[in-house]
């Protein structure tokens, strides 16, 4: 699993999974949702695998692009956790957020991040959008499944050029 493709496709996962609105607070409103994305991009950029794994159902499935599918909280956690080592400033914006049925949301979105710069390859831009299924269990939202895309910088372009 290339390391690029690895980090974008779990950052992904996480990132939507901390959202305030996730553990019982407010209402399913776009703003809401925003503001929790906040609270996630911290807890990814900080590296807080704890806080972004109980977002998850014990069913949770995460699809990465060109990766293995990730099924259950165990599975996933191991993928946030080489995500946070190799990815930073994530950003996410959410563009929708739809309840399709009681029990459950669907969520759509873009985000952009950072991978870490090492010493055989320079930090990179990456841009991805994602879809996030959300389950209500009790008062929390829960994610339930995931699937995300990126696409790399071109060769030689400026965003690939970003080291020290």
């Amino acid at each position: 699993m290339n390391s690029i493709a690895k980090f974008a496709v779990l950052m992904l996962a996480a990132l939507w999974a901390s959202v305030t609105f996730a553990q019982g607070t407010g209402e399913l409103t776009l703003k809401n949702w925003q503001q929790a994305a906040k609270q996630y991009e911290e807890a990814f950029n900080k590296g807080d695998v704890a806080s972004l794994i109980k977002y998850y159902a014990d069913d949770a499935v995460v699809i990465p692009q060109d990766e293995e599918v990730a099924k259950g909280r165990q599975a996933i956690q191991g993928l946030l956790s080489g995500e946070v080592k190799a990815l930073t400033n994530l950003q996410v914006k959410v563009e929708s957020i739809e309840q399709v049925a009681p029990e459950l949301a669907y969520e759509t979105g873009a985000y952009t991040m950072q991978t870490k710069e090492t010493k055989d390859q320079p930090s990179q831009k990456l841009e991805g959008k994602y879809g996030i299924l959300w389950r209500k269990s009790g008062d929390n939202w829960l994610m339930l499944k995931e699937i995300a895309s990126y696409k790399l910088p071109q060769q030689g372009s400026s965003q690939q050029q970003q080291t020290k």
